[in-house]
This record gives structure tokens, C-alpha cells and sequence, in this order.
């Protein structure tokens, strides 16, 4: 399962936003926890003037848990201040509007695309000029039923290619497939309208391909599929609509301690 290939340099600190090119992808990594990060406090962003609007924080309040609820509102909170950066606005000043599967878009910034995913304490945030693109994280856990999870939302071939696998590189290689095709779906905007196991991501072209005779099969070879490391135990993975992205990861904030 080859991608095309990222930069060596790993993940940059960076004093600001570079600027971003045409055929360029910035994928930022994040702590979203208040330990790691300190622009959070257990209330979110501490900036105040940064607030997150009256329907980011109620989604935000309807998380059971406390540590959901601090990850959504500081991603949320990271997002806004990102994109303020990029297209020179105050973060609270951004509206988003949502697409029929709840994909979020600037509503006056057709030029940059964006995509976020978040999973336990860590989120990636992904930034293009007007390329569709879609990203997706996950902190890799054991999963007794990782072969039902499978034979549930992956292809025949994709399967085949686990149960190939010595068991000890299993769940890693089950959560490489899994990000590829969240971060597809999500690019796409379907959601799971679009079903999992219509596609397969083991293309040696680091390109999705139809899982057998599909109308999305033109759709599917547009894309270009980027395998991500954001952090110890962590797998993460960007789609981009596009032959090629010059695909660049960086560390959030700007001037964030390369050690973090």
C-alpha cells in the first residue's frame, strides 16, 4: 500500500501560515488537550476574542463526556483562529456553512478549502487553495472484532490484504485503510451515503480505485491518497482531489516547541 511520498523534514514549527501555493496542501497537527496546548483552558480557546459561535457551542455541550467536550471546542477554536490567519479575518468573524453531510466551508472564501479530524487529544487540520480535500486521525486501539469491523465496511480485497498480514501488524494496517477511506469520504462530503466497501485504497498509485463496477469509478481516480504520522500512536491519512499535492505538515501554534 503505497502513497505518494511526503516531505522528510517531518513536522515544522513555523512563526506564521506560510504561504500557501497553488497545488499546495498545509496539514497542521494540534494537542488539543490543556496540558499540551496553551492556548486551551478547560473552556476552550482563551483568547476572548476568539469566541466560538451560539451553534459551535452547543454542539460542543451536547458531548457527555468533559474530554469530548474540551477536543470539540478546542479544535473548533483552532480552526477559527487557522483559517483567521490564512484569509486575514478575525476568527470570530468566519461563518461556516455546512454541506448535506455536515462538511464545513467558509461561506465567503470560495479559494480555501479545509478539512479538520480529531481523536482522543490530537487534531489535524488541513488547508488548500480551492482543491477539495478531506482528513481523518485516529489513535489506533486494539480491536478484538477487527475482522468484523472488515468484513463490515471494507472491500473483498482490502481483507484479503489483512488477514495476509502477521497478526502483530493487523490493527495498524486495519487503521491505515480506515483513515484512507474516512478521509476520501470526507473530501467527498457523501459521508456514509457513500458505502465503505465500494472502494478500495491499496492502489500501489496512492489513488482509491472502484472495488468493482462503479459510476464513481472517473470520481475515485481524481484523487491522490497521503498516509500521515502525527504522532506515537496515532494514524492518520489526506485525500486530495488533485494528480499531485505539494503536501507540507507543521506544528500548531505557530512557533510551537518542536518538541511537542
Amino acid at each position: 500500500m503505497k502513497s505518494p511520498a511526503l516531505p522528510a523534514e517531518g513536522w515544522l514549527s513555523v512563526e506564521l501560515p506560510p504561504l500557501l501555493e497553488d497545488g499546495e496542501v498545509h496539514v497542521w497537527r494540534a494537542p488539543l488537550s490543556v496540558s499540551e496546548n496553551p492556548a486551551i483552558s478547560s473552556k476552550g480557546p482563551i483568547d476572548a476574542k476568539n469566541p466560538l459561535s451560539e451553534d459551535e457551542k452547543n454542539r460542543g455541550s451536547r458531548f457527555h463526556f468533559a474530554k469530548d467536550r474540551e477536543s470539540f471546542t478546542s479544535a473548533r477554536g483552532i480552526l477559527r483562529s487557522l483559517l483567521g490567519l490564512y484569509v486575514g479575518r478575525p476568527p470570530a468573524s468566519l461563518v461556516f456553512e455546512y454541506g448535506p453531510e455536515g462538511k464545513p466551508a467558509l461561506a465567503s472564501a470560495e479559494s480555501i478549502s479545509f478539512n479538520l479530524a480529531h481523536s482522543s487529544t490530537l487534531g489535524l487540520f488541513a488547508v488548500a487553495s480551492g482543491a477539495p480535500l478531506g482528513i481523518d486521525v485516529e489513535l489506533v486501539r486494539e480491536h478484538e472484532n477487527w475482522e468484523d469491523l472488515a468484513e463490515r465496511f471494507f472491500c473483498a480485497a482490502e481483507v484479503s490484504a489483512l488477514r495476509a498480514l502477521p497478526a502483530a501488524a493487523r490493527t495498524s494496517e486495519f487503521f491505515r485503510i480506515w483513515t484512507r477511506k474516512e478521509a476520501y469520504v470526507k473530501g467527498l462530503g457523501k459521508g456514509l451515503s457513500l458505502p465503505l466497501d465500494g472502494f478500495s485504497v491499496l492502489g500501489e498509485s496512492g489513488r482509491p480505485a472502484p472495488a468493482g463496477p462503479s459510476a464513481e469509478a472517473d470520481e475515485l481516480r481524481r484523487w491522490s491518497l497521503y498516509d500521515l504520522e502525527p504522532g506515537a500512536g496515532f494514524r492518520g491519512a489526506l485525500a486530495v482531489r488533485r494528480d499531485r499535492a505539494a503536501v507540507r505538515t507543521l506544528r500548531w501554534p505557530p512557533g510551537a516547541n518542536p518538541n511537542s
